[in-house]
């Protein structure tokens, strides 16, 4: 009980940093089937929308 209502406040919430963060392991999960062009088309749109917001993740995505 005390899970789906943590895990529907996640869902709901609007932080850029976990939006980042949610899209981070997408692309994990697309280089672990060996989709690295699926991955690599995520991590680009990633890195050009989340990075003006927070410049800090330009470098954790480049270092990844």
């Amino acid at each position: 009980m005390v899970f789906r209502r943590v895990l529907r406040e996640a869902e709901e919430t609007n932080f850029t940093e976990f939006k980042y963060k949610h899209k981070l392991g997408l692309s994990k999960s697309y280089i672990s089937q060996g989709n690295t062009d699926k991955a690599i088309g995520i991590l680009e749109k990633s890195l050009s929308e989340f990075a003006p917001e927070h410049p800090s993740l330009k470098h954790k995505i480049i270092f990844y």
